[in-house]
């Protein structure tokens, strides 16, 4: 628990939510005189370019700060194999990807509450941003899984934020330019509004192969752990 606390009470984790928090503010306070409804504005403020080139990088730079911290030596030391030490940096990154998403989507809804008139709440909104909540967990749970092996690999501290955010940059520009058939981040990370949960089948299928690759991550993680030495840190 102590770990815990020491963790999430660090200035760079709070900083980073104070810049979330003033960036909806500055956001919704230019747009709300328009009369958007909560969903139609959501994915305004949660399009693409800002994945990229805002929240992913704000996530990860998070994630690094965390994983530094457990990287030291007299963190690890209180382990008695490297895969125990492993098994909690992940149940770390897990706790980290669910609160992420679901902080962002409170301080969205929050902020939109307060500062908009047009306000509409029902059993299918609440539906709607659960499913997304469970949605943005299992991406950033797979992003956090990635960002911690290339961390563990290459031992520099901002290399996974420049790899990570370069592909999806990378991808995207090619899904533009090349006029790809391929879905967006905006499409599966901020559902259409549906007024049934039955219409959410196709994400229920999607969400399911995002989990197996994030078991298939797990696996050459610890395949990861067996072929590389520790370079302590202080």
């Amino acid at each position: 628990m102590k770990l815990y606390l020491k963790i999430f009470k660090r200035e760079k984790v709070l900083y980073s939510f104070i810049f979330i928090v003033l960036l909806f503010i500055l956001f919704i306070s230019r747009y709300a005189r328009k009369k958007y409804s909560i969903v139609s504005f959501y994915h305004m403020q949660f399009q693409t370019f800002y994945y990229i080139l805002v929240y992913t990088p704000i996530f990860l730079y998070i994630n690094t700060n965390i994983y530094e911290l457990m990287y030291k030596h007299r963190i690890m030391l209180r382990y008695s194999s490297i895969s125990d030490w492993w098994k909690k940096v992940t149940k770390i990154s897990i706790l980290l990807s669910f609160f992420y998403p679901l902080i962002l989507n409170i301080i969205y809804i929050a902020v939109f509450s307060i500062i908009s008139q047009n306000i509409l709440y029902s059993v299918n909104i609440f539906v709607y941003f659960t499913i997304t909540v469970i949605m943005q967990f299992v991406y950033y749970l797979i992003i956090c899984t990635i960002s911690n092996m290339i961390t563990y690999l290459c031992n520099l501290k901002f290399a996974s934020i420049a790899i990570i955010s370069s592909v999806l940059l990378i991808y995207d520009s090619a899904r533009l330019s090349l006029n790809l058939n391929v879905p967006n981040m905006e499409k599966i990370l901020v559902l259409p509004y549906k007024t049934n949960l039955i219409q959410y089948k196709l994400f229920f299928v999607l969400m399911f192969l995002m989990l197996v690759l994030e078991r298939i991550l797990m696996i050459l993680s610890h395949l990861m752990l067996e072929n590389k030495n520790i370079y302590w840190s202080e």
